[in-house]
């Protein structure tokens, strides 16, 4: 396994699975309350309702960011990753746990390229 799909996995438990009906990232949260401050509030808040994504990447822009669509629910948002926009992959999807930030989206660190061209690439 590469470190790609290593992320994607470790997403679907700490984001999707759930314990008791709720997933393990706010079972954490109620936990270890201490944990939360101003500075990863914002963050933990998006973690705990992250959601699962198919993104086209459109187009990039400036300072690490990246219009994207959405194709699941064919939104287009603002993705802010700059390893993603340095590795100049438009065109291409990217599957990945996607945090709502507000005014852009993040990923949660974890995806997966796929190549338009290639088999799953045609599927989507």
């Amino acid at each position: 396994r590469n470190e790609a799909e290593l992320n994607v996995f470790y997403d679907y438990i700490i984001l999707y699975r759930k314990i008791e009906n709720k997933r393990c990232i706010i079972n954490w949260t109620l936990q270890s309350p201490k944990a939360i401050n101003q500075g990863n509030q914002q963050v933990v808040k998006a973690l705990e309702k992250a959601s699962f994504a198919i993104l086209r990447l459109d187009e990039n822009l400036r300072d690490g960011a990246i219009k994207v669509t959405n194709v699941i629910n064919k939104k287009e948002l603002l993705l802010i990753d700059k390893s993603l926009n340095r590795s100049d992959k438009e065109g291409c999807f990217f599957i990945c746990s996607l945090l709502d930030m507000g005014n852009y989206v993040m990923t949660s660190g974890g995806g997966i390229p796929i190549d338009p061209n290639s088999d799953g690439g045609k599927e989507i």
